[in-house]
């Protein structure tokens, strides 16, 4: 009997360790978001070049699209912001000056890295 619980302790301490771990796992609406904001990023008038301001940029539009009063404010992930800004900066030269053309064309090339 004493196995029994030892074996079911376990399974329940598994358990609670997946949950967990799933829970810090984003999202595909998640990634979709941060794609976007990426994209939203790359259209402004003179997008930067470096990945610490596109982050820095990216901050700053997730943050500005939340309102004060919201409940739940989501924390910035910046593994995932720069799991997308590493994309982008990865691509040519003439795929990033693509990507900054409009919000379809930036998400056909990052298509790839999703």
């Amino acid at each position: 009997m004493k196995k029994f619980y030892v074996l079911l302790g376990s399974l329940c301490a598994a358990f609670l360790v997946f949950i967990v771990v799933k829970s810090q796992q984003p999202d595909a609406d998640e990634i979709a978001r941060y794609q976007a904001i990426l994209c939203f990023v790359l259209r402004q008038p003179h997008p930067p070049h470096d990945s610490a301001q596109l982050q820095a940029n990216m901050h700053q539009i997730q943050q500005g699209s939340i309102p004060d009063y919201a409940f739940k404010q989501p924390e910035f992930r910046e593994a995932l912001a720069n799991q997308w800004i590493q994309a982008y900066l990865s691509l040519s030269e003439a795929a990033q000056i693509q990507a900054q053309q409009s919000y379809e064309q930036c998400t056909v090339a990052l298509a790839d890295h999703r």
